[in-house]
């Protein structure tokens, strides 16, 4: 399948990265403090998470708005009711 007319820039940085927000809040895991929002994409599609800096542990999930923009793109069928066929 060949997209047309999707294309991205080739990014000129050298490493990516994302904003990692602070947020209130203290781990469950380790009592750590350093909490942290930013976009990530999960098994369950994209979503933020709010997560640990010192263990890593994941404290919340989040479904991003469209005003969020994560991911750039939405698909059209976004938030349709799932069926059994699929």
């Amino acid at each position: 399948m060949i997209l047309k007319g999707v294309y991205y820039a080739r990014p000129t940085e050298r490493y990516l990265s994302v904003e990692r927000v602070r947020v209130d809040g203290r781990c469950e895991e380790c009592g750590g403090t350093d909490i942290r929002r930013y976009p990530a994409f999960t098994a369950r599609g994209p979503k933020f998470v709010h997560k640990c800096q010192a263990c890593f542990a994941l404290l919340r999930e989040e479904e991003p708005s469209i005003e969020e923009a994560h991911p750039p793109f939405w698909p059209m069928t976004r938030n349709w009711r799932v069926s059994r066929a699929g």
